[in-house]
């Protein structure tokens, strides 16, 4: 324990073994320490208010016959979505030249093993060193000249095998060259998590996600929102991909509606999980139902997916909602959307709505006054009977000069037994 005002030291506990070397991240207060005849035997500490606690120790399995000393530079302490993994870097030097990174995830109780596994099948050999970026972990094929992006919270990047996920690169981009000198200098140094350095040249680079980039490597739509659901700052380019989505579609025909949903229950189980403290569950862009409405749908005017949502109404009840205000907007579809109030039996509703367009008699004129009281009488509300009954009595004095219903029986014996 230090003591900065005494200018002193305390010891609290002592822990001895023999050790090749170490590892230590600040952001955890964690240690990793390399032990065994091949440096593959690890034991973990945590420091946290003066106390000192000890984990499981674990083994990196060493995939090679005879067995060859695992060395510092093969291994690298990373933070992905909030969980600390030891990695371990493997290249298989032989025909197949596959480069794979066994990541094992520290925990504080249990055994340890690999539990997400990133391969490579490259034609070349060659160093490959490792960065973690928004969350992505990089991988630099040198002699290839070539980055690989790895995402292990996109579920459709990994197949599963044995308990384990081996994930595929969801993106792989040239490296971009630099003025100075060789774009592969033979004197990088790599600093967790995102820090390349050359000594010799004196430069020194922290890497940024170009994330509307990575989008253009994604053939699946849901794939890539759901990628960009998983990065920092990324809402208005979420909002803004999923609208010209919908948009494109709706100008080649209806918008697919299974497209909408699925990615409407996304961000519905996102707002569900945003109140949960689980470190095992990566945290994601938080969508509202607020940025869906006005971003996505209110845009559209679209007949049909007003239609497809009233069709999931029982599913999706805010979509009735939506649904109106797009029918509400189109003039040419005031007559469809009395239709629909109608048979919703949301006679208020309708009746508003006709009073308000009123001046569009060709629309007035043409209601059939039969099926209105009908509806208004299942409801057993005579009021509202009298004011439907005055709204075709005032239609009625318009285009004859009389509030009555012409060859009507049934109108006029209804409007008696009723009113």
């Amino acid at each position: 324990m230090v003591f900065p005002d005494k200018l002193s030291l305390k010891l609290l506990k002592n822990v001895s073994m023999e050790t090749h070397w170490h590892y230590w991240t600040s952001s955890k207060n964690l240690c990793i320490l390399s032990t065994g005849t091949y440096a593959n035997i690890f034991y973990s500490f945590i420091f946290k208010d003066s106390t000192l606690t000890k984990l499981p120790k674990f083994e990196v399995p060493l995939h090679t016959s005879p067995p060859q000393m695992l060395k510092q530079k093969d291994i690298v302490l990373i933070t992905v979505y909030g969980q600390v993994y030891v990695s371990h870097i493997f290249n298989d030097r032989g025909a197949s030249q596959s480069l794979s990174v066994y990541l094992y995830k520290v925990k504080r109780e249990g055994i340890m093993k690999a539990t997400e596994v990133l391969t490579l099948s490259l034609t070349l050999g060659g160093k490959l060193v490792l960065h973690v970026v928004d969350n992505l972990i990089v991988l630099h094929h040198q002699w290839s000249k070539t980055s690989y992006i790895f995402d292990i919270g996109l579920v459709s990047s990994h197949v599963m095998r044995g308990g384990v996920k081996y994930f595929q690169p969801i993106a792989c981009h040239p490296i971009r060259p630099f003025t100075l000198k060789d774009r592969n200098s033979p004197h990088w140094a790599i600093f967790g998590p995102d820090v390349v350095l050359d000594a010799k040249l004196g430069c020194y680079w922290n890497l940024h996600l170009d994330v509307e980039n990575l989008v253009s490597f994604f053939d699946d739509d849901v794939d890539s929102i759901e990628m960009l659901l998983l990065r920092s700052d990324s809402k208005s380019l979420i909002l803004k991909l999923c609208q010209e989505i919908i948009e494109s579609q709706s100008e080649s025909s209806m918008v697919d509606l299974k497209f909408m949903s699925i990615i409407f229950l996304k961000f519905n189980s996102i707002l569900t999980l945003k109140d949960k403290d689980d470190d095992e569950v990566p945290k994601r862009q938080l969508i509202t139902q607020k940025n869906v409405f006005y971003n996505l749908l209110k845009p559209l005017n679209d007949n049909g997916v007003a239609l497809l949502l009233l069709s999931v109404e029982d599913e999706f009840p805010a979509g009735c909602q939506i649904a109106y205000d797009i029918l509400k907007r189109q003039s040419a579809t005031r007559e469809c959307l009395l239709e629909v109030l109608l048979n919703k039996k949301m006679v208020l509703p309708a009746l508003r709505h006709g009073t308000a367009y009123a001046q569009t008699y060709d629309m007035i004129d043409n209601l059939s006054v039969r099926k209105w009281f009908d509806i208004t009488m299942a409801t057993n509300d005579k009021l509202l009977f009298y004011h439907v009954f005055n709204f075709f009595a005032n239609r009625n004095l318009r285009l004859r000069g009389s509030t009555k219903f012409i060859a009507c029986l049934y109108c006029y014996w209804l409007c008696v037994a009723y009113l």
